[in-house]
């Protein structure tokens, strides 16, 4: 399942939140300011966190503790003010600056998605499996063996797609002669959630900021 529009804005939302909690105390260093090429390095509380943005003729790239994305599919000599995010956003929209993402190399980032095993949808599922095998062999007694070989173990994980294949294959194994084969067609569910990368969403709230506090900064000179 694709991220949605709505979980794209409620993601975004928290990277805004996370970043706006430590941008206060993040300081700039500018160590490049010629024309195009330019080279900050940005500071937060914590050292590990460092990260800087780099840029040169039709080109950026924000690289530190959150990946390395280059920037370099723009069609402008300076880029900066392509970051300016629209409308006051506090973040440059990911979807269109995804295709300006450079190509895969060993310096940068191209995988702006990530999939995430979703344990809730795969719950719901395993039940729904028990449910219409119950409603298919008359034998409601199922779904209590499955509280208790499944859901109720101990020993039963279902935090991961191994677990969960795991925790299947030993019910299946138990009550075969019970119920039937193939009670759960877990290689025809959709287990993964798609969603932008985290580190792609810091990227896109990170780069008009740091935009922002080089502008201020050439002002203030």
């Amino acid at each position: 399942m694709i991220t949605s529009y709505t979980q794209l804005k409620d993601a975004l939302r928290e990277v805004e939140i996370e970043f706006g909690a430590v941008s206060p105390q993040t300081r700039m260093q500018v160590l490049q300011d010629d024309g195009t090429h330019r080279h900050m390095r940005f500071e937060p509380p914590t050292a590990s966190r460092r990260w800087e943005v780099v840029t040169w003729p039709g080109a950026v790239l924000l690289t530190g503790a959150r990946g390395t994305w280059l920037f370099d599919r723009v069609g402008t000599d300076d880029v900066l003010p392509l970051m300016r995010p629209d409308h006051d956003a506090a973040h440059i929209d990911p979807i269109a600056w995804e295709f300006r993402l450079g190509a895969a190399g060993a310096e940068s980032d191209t995988r702006t998605m990530e999939y995430i095993y979703d344990q809730e949808k795969a719950v719901d599922l395993v039940r729904e499996a028990i449910a219409a095998r119950a409603e298919l062999k008359k034998r409601p007694d199922i779904v209590e063996d499955a509280d208790n070989w499944i859901f109720s173990a101990v020993d039963t994980d279902l935090n991961t797609e191994i677990g969960l294949r795991t925790a299947l294959a030993r019910f299946e194994g138990q009550f075969e002669s019970d119920y039937g084969p193939d009670l759960f067609p877990v290689d025809q569910w959709e287990l993964y959630e798609c969603r932008y990368a985290y580190g792609y969403l810091w990227a896109c709230v990170a780069l008009p900021w740091a935009l922002k506090q080089y502008e201020d900064a050439k002002v203030s000179v």
